[in-house]
C-alpha cells in the first residue's frame, strides 16, 4: 500500500471529522448544508483517488473510475464556488447558481471523457474556479467579515498542496517515503483543517457574531472604566 493511498484515506477521515465538527458547533442553515455536500462529495473523491492506486482494475474499469474521480471533483468545485457566492451575495444567490454551474460541469465532465488531454482540462477548469473562490473569500476577509480570513488561508494552503502534486520527480522521507501525490494530501489535510475552523465562524447567524462583538466591545469599555 502507498503512502498516496494511505494518504486519501486520511485526507477522507479528516474531511468527515470537519464535517462532524461543524455540525456540532455550527446551527442548521442552507449554507452549512452546502458546505456539507462540498466536503462531502471531495471525501468520496479522495476514497476513489485513493482506490485508484490499489485495487486491481481492468483498463476499462480504470477509465471508469478516473472518470468517477474527475466527476467527483468537479462537483466539489461547484459546490465551492456555490458557497463562496453563498458567503458574498447571500443563500439565494447561492441557489440560483447551483444548479447552472453543476450542469456545465456534468457537461464537461462528459465531454472532457473524449479528449486526450481530459487531466489538463479538467486541472484548468478548476483552477480557475479555484482562483474565484479564493478571490471571493478574500475579499470578503478584507471586508473582516468572521472565520473569512482562515477560510482564505485554508484554501490557498489546499491549492499550494494540490500544486504540490503536479511536481513529478518529488520524494520526501519521513519515516515512509511520499511522493508528490502523498505530499499534496498532506497539504490538503492542513488546508482542510484551518478552512473548517474558519467556517465555524462564518456558519454562525450574524445577529450572534453581532451579539459577540457587541459583548466584547463593552467588556473592553468595562475594563477602561475600571
Amino acid at each position: 500500500m502507498t503512502t498516496t493511498t494511505v494518504t486519501d484515506a486520511l485526507l477522507a477521515f479528516v474531511i468527515a471529522a470537519g464535517i462532524l465538527y461543524l455540525r456540532r458547533t455550527t446551527p442548521a442553515s442552507p449554507l452549512r448544508t452546502l458546505w456539507f455536500v462540498t466536503l462531502a462529495v471531495s471525501a468520496a473523491g479522495a476514497l476513489v483517488g485513493g482506490s485508484l492506486h490499489v485495487i486491481p482494475m481492468s483498463e476499462s474499469t480504470s477509465i471508469t473510475a478516473w472518470g468517477a474521480l474527475y466527476l467527483f471533483l468537479g462537483i466539489a468545485i461547484s459546490c465551492l464556488v456555490a458557497a463562496a457566492v453563498g458567503a458574498w451575495r447571500g443563500y439565494a444567490a447561492a441557489r440560483r447558481l447551483l444548479p447552472f454551474i453543476l450542469g456545465f460541469t456534468l457537461v464537461f465532465s462528459a465531454m472532457t471523457q473524449f479528449t486526450a488531454d481530459h487531466a489538463m482540462i479538467s486541472a484548468v477548469y478548476e483552477a480557475a474556479a479555484l482562483l474565484f473562490a479564493l478571490t471571493v473569500f478574500g475579499m470578503l476577509a478584507i471586508r473582516h467579515q468572521s472565520g473569512m480570513a482562515l477560510v482564505t488561508a485554508g484554501l490557498l494552503i489546499t491549492i499550494t498542496g494540490a500544486a504540490v502534486a503536479g511536481v513529478d520527480s518529488l520524494n520526501v522521507r519521513f519515516i515512509w517515503v511520499f511522493d508528490r501525490n502523498g505530499l499534496s494530501h498532506i497539504g490538503h489535510m492542513i488546508g482542510l483543517a484551518v478552512l473548517i475552523h474558519g467556517l465555524r465562524s462564518a456558519l454562525q447567524p450574524a445577529l450572534q457574531q453581532q451579539n459577540h462583538g457587541n459583548s466584547r466591545t463593552t467588556d473592553k469599555r468595562g475594563s477602561g472604566a475600571g
